[in-house]
């Protein structure tokens, strides 16, 4: 990874939830978003697993993961669910795999989940895929938010990841 691509990496994930380009988004990726912030609550609350219906995704399912975190030193984060879609992008099923078990881009999407969990925050990122996928996936659109079963404490995650051939826009 070139130095210039580590600051950009760096730099992500500090865009307020309320500041995303909604408009410029994949609409996959919009809907997430949407759904998510109507579950917020005003007190600093954020959504659980158990808040999240579904039926009120079948849009995203296919391009849908959730990772459980794992406590430890480090934190590890386990995949959940994948949905069909991505799995057949990456070429594998890895539902019950550790993201720390895969080769590349690693270090970068762990730092982009403990942002997630440690700041109770989102992070959004579109380029190029820094985790093992079949090689005419060139760009990606990625969105991985907290949930807590309790409404404070980030005890999973979950976001879309939109592969395509070329960058869109």
């Amino acid at each position: 990874m070139t130095a210039e691509f580590e600051r950009f990496w760096d730099e992500i994930g500090t865009v307020p939830l309320d500041s995303l380009p909604l408009a410029e988004m994949d609409s996959r990726v919009r809907l997430l978003v949407e759904r998510y912030k109507a579950l917020c609550g005003p007190d600093g609350r954020i959504p659980g697993r158990q808040d999240i219906d579904p039926a009120d995704l079948t849009a995203v399912l296919p391009v849908l993961h959730m990772m459980d975190v794992v406590p430890g030193s480090p934190r590890r984060f386990r995949y959940r669910l994948v949905g069909t879609r991505l799995v057949t992008q990456i070429g594998r099923d890895i539902t019950g795999t550790y993201m720390d078990e895969y080769k590349g881009g690693v270090d970068a999407a762990h730092r982009s989940a403990n942002h997630v969990v440690d700041h109770r925050a989102m992070s959004w990122r579109r380029g190029q895929p820094l985790l093992p996928h079949l090689p005419e996936y060139k760009w990606l659109e990625r969105l991985l938010l907290p949930l807590a079963r309790d409404g404070r404490n980030v005890d999973m995650t979950i976001g879309v990841t939109v592969l395509v051939d070329r960058p869109t826009g």
